[in-house]
C-alpha cells in the first residue's frame, strides 16, 4: 500500500493567474464574495458583465471545475467550485492542482476541511477585514493519499453532497408550495390594504466597518447579501456579523423583533380564508422546517466526514 506523501499546500497547489479583459466579452459571467456561500462548495450566484460597473480588480479568470477561496474575511469559510468560466476579483484565488498527485476532485475538500480554514484564520492579518496572501495557504501542510485513495474519498464526499443537495431541492420545493399557497390567496382576496396601514415600519442604519466582523455579540446584524445566504430562504437566521448591545446604542441601530417583515400591499380576506390560509402554510412551513432540519444535520455531517477524512491526513 502507497504511504501518504506529507506536502505542502503551495507545492501540489497551483495559483491561476489567467487575466481576463472583461470589456473584450471573452466571458459573460463574474463571481464576487457575496456570491460564495459559507462552507458550500456550490457557485449559486454569479453577476453578469456589463449589468453594472466592476472594480479594475476583477480581471483574474478562471475555468470551470477550478476552486475559487474567498481570501478575505477568511473566517467566512468561502470555498466554492463553480460549473461555468468567468472572471472574479484577485483576492479570490483561483486554485487547481499542480501536477497529478493532486486529484481535481480531492482539491475542493482538502480546502474546506476545518484544518485548512484554521491555519488560514490564524496567517490572517488585519482586524477590521482581514486577509491573507497566497503565500499564506501555500505553506499549509497535510499528507496526499495515493490517487485510488483520493479517488475513492472524493466519491465519498461528493455522495454525501448529493444528499445535501437533494435536501435542498426537497426544501426548494417547499418554498415554491407555500409560495403557490400564497399566490392562491391573493388572487383570491377581493381587495388589498397598504401594509403601512396595519404594521409600522423602521429603517435600517449603515453599519461602518469597524463593527463589522465579529462573530460574537447580543444581536445578529443583517446585510442585504444575508438575504440571499443559504439558510435564509424564507427567515434571516443566518448573519456573518454580530454587535454588542454596547455597539447598536453607538450606532443608533434599533433592534428589529423577531417576525418582522416588509411588503408594500397585502390582500384582505374573510376571517375563514384567513385562518385557512394560516393552517395550509402552517402545514407547509411544518415540513420546511423538518427539511431543513435535515438539511442542517446532512451539511453537518458532511463536515464531520470532511474533517475526518482530510483530519487523518493533518498531521
Amino acid at each position: 500500500m502507497t504511504q501518504p506523501t506529507k506536502v505542502r499546500f503551495g507545492d501540489v497547489v497551483a495559483q491561476g493567474k489567467d487575466v481576463v479583459d472583461v470589456e473584450a466579452g471573452v466571458v459573460e459571467r463574474y463571481v464576487a464574495g457575496e456570491h460564495m456561500d459559507s462552507d458550500d462548495l456550490h457557485v449559486r450566484r454569479y453577476g453578469t458583465l456589463g449589468d453594472g460597473y466592476l472594480g479594475p480588480a476583477f480581471h483574474r479568470g478562471f475555468r470551470a471545475g477550478q476552486v475559487l477561496y474567498g481570501s478575505r474575511r477568511t473566517y467566512l469559510r468561502k470555498v466554492a467550485v463553480p460549473d461555468f468560466d468567468g472572471v472574479c476579483a484577485n483576492t479570490t484565488f483561483v486554485c487547481e492542482p499542480a501536477d497529478d498527485r493532486l486529484l481535481s476532485s480531492y482539491l475542493p475538500w482538502v480546502m474546506r476541511s476545518t484544518a485548512f480554514h484554521e491555519h488560514s484564520v490564524s496567517r490572517s492579518k488585519g482586524s477590521v477585514n482581514p486577509y491573507v496572501n497566497w503565500k499564506d495557504i501555500a505553506a499549509f501542510e497535510f499528507s496526499v493519499p495515493s490517487r485510488v485513495e483520493q479517488e475513492r474519498l472524493a466519491g465519498l464526499l461528493w455522495s454525501a453532497d448529493d444528499a445535501c443537495e437533494a435536501h435542498r431541492t426537497a426544501l426548494l420545493s417547499c418554498e415554491a408550495a407555500r409560495g403557490a399557497v400564497l399566490a392562491s390567496h391573493m388572487r383570491h382576496a377581493t381587495r388589498t390594504v397598504p401594509l403601512a396601514d396595519v404594521a409600522r415600519f423602521v429603517n435600517g442604519t449603515t453599519f461602518p466597518k469597524r463593527y463589522q466582523g465579529s462573530q460574537v455579540g447580543d444581536y445578529p446584524h443583517f446585510k442585504v447579501a444575508d438575504m440571499n445566504a443559504v439558510g435564509n430562504e424564507r427567515e434571516l437566521r443566518l448573519s456573518a456579523n454580530w454587535i454588542t448591545k454596547r455597539d447598536a446604542a453607538e450606532m443608533g441601530a434599533r433592534v428589529i423583533p423577531a417576525g418582522s417583515i416588509g411588503a408594500v400591499r397585502i390582500p384582505v380576506a374573510t376571517p375563514e380564508q384567513q385562518q385557512d390560509l394560516a393552517n395550509r402554510i402552517s402545514r407547509v412551513d411544518a415540513l420546511g422546517d423538518a427539511l431543513r432540519r435535515r438539511l442542517d444535520e446532512t451539511r453537518q455531517l458532511t463536515q464531520r466526514l470532511t474533517d475526518d477524512v482530510v483530519g487523518s491526513y493533518v498531521q
